[in-house]
């Protein structure tokens, strides 16, 4: 699949110029407009021609923004009675139940996010939850926790639009799954 990226020209107005990667950007090296340089774990370009001058910068238009490199532990989310994901923190989150709670719609929620929650009963079991108006559940009914000591479910849901959010529950996972 062939990506095209707009960027600006070499001093024609309309022209599009093609990237030239020039690896990690070098202190020595005097860059031209739509050169493409790796710095810190980012990608820019060129947007005006320019010498020991190292991106970020009024040189420099970012591309490619330095993530996170493979997979991250999911945030813990504190039991109490109301448990409310921030899903400007993870969308991967783990929760030990203790007693009894209520799922609330989480903050920071944005259309079209996805998020899960790993629910693990304590060695008492039995904890039951109860979901915000948003969570919305296949046949509208909200599913109930597998009761066993120990027992894991997966909560995954989907942002559809405030006030709706998509979600499944897989109750009684096996160990190690």
């Amino acid at each position: 699949m062939a990506v095209t990226v707009e960027l600006p020209s070499r001093g024609e107005s309309g022209v599009v110029s093609p990237l030239l990667a020039r690896g990690d950007w070098d202190n020595g090296t005097t860059y031209s407009i739509s050169d493409l340089v790796q710095y810190a774990g980012s990608s820019y370009y060129a947007i005006v021609g320019n010498a020991a001058s190292p991106p970020p910068s009024s040189n420099w238009q970012l591309l490619a923004s330095n993530g996170t490199n493979g997979w991250t532990a999911p945030a813990v989310l504190t039991y109490g009675a109301t448990v409310t994901p921030d899903l400007a923190t993870s969308l991967a989150f783990t929760l030990a139940a203790t007693g009894d709670f209520t799922l609330a719609t989480p903050s920071n929620p944005s259309a079209g996010a996805t998020f899960w929650i790993e629910i693990t009963q304590d060695a008492t079991g039995s904890r039951a939850i109860t979901f915000s108006s948003d969570y919305k559940f296949s046949g509208g009914i909200a599913p109930l926790l597998s009761i066993a000591p120990n027992a894991r479910d997966m909560l995954y849901c989907v942002i559809v639009a405030s006030g709706r959010i998509a979600s499944s529950l897989v109750r009684d996972l096996a160990a190690g799954a």
